[in-house]
């Protein structure tokens, strides 16, 4: 009974980190139109990047502390995130006139991506050497 406890809490940290790392990871990689708003939608971006960063130590420590579920949200978050990027850049909206702003720009997606795709590296390396695996599981 204690294991299928620990599992349920585990898998539920788990999910929780991967939707919310995930929902702020694509705010952050979505182009949108800043050009009339105050400060080119900084706010927005200061706000999601804080709860990227957040969200991306949640994991780490949820790794670290070696709970079921953990390396493989890491993989999907940041496979979630490396597809949603490279979604992004195919679709990047098209300014004819030259008089749009759009935030973010595409070298800041391709950073975006190097970062998700360093994480996923992070991950399956991880999950492949068996490096931090659950005490009670085998993920």
């Amino acid at each position: 009974m204690k294991l299928l406890i620990y599992y349920v809490f585990c898998g539920i940290a788990a999910l929780l980190l991967l939707g919310v790392q995930s929902f702020f990871g694509i705010l952050l990689i979505t182009p949108r139109e800043v050009g009339g708003t105050l400060f080119g939608g900084m706010f927005l971006v200061l706000m999601c990047l804080g709860g990227w960063l957040l969200t991306t130590a949640g994991l780490a420590a949820t790794i670290l502390a070696r709970f079921a579920g953990a390396r493989v949200a890491l993989l999907c978050a940041s496979a979630i995130q490396g597809i949603a990027g490279i979604w992004s850049l195919l679709n990047y909206p098209d300014d004819a006139n030259g008089n749009l702003i759009f935030s973010p720009a595409p070298n800041e997606i391709y950073w975006m991506i190097a970062v998700a795709g360093l994480l996923l590296f992070t991950s399956v390396y991880l999950i492949a050497q068996g490096h931090l695996r659950p005490q009670n599981g085998r993920f």
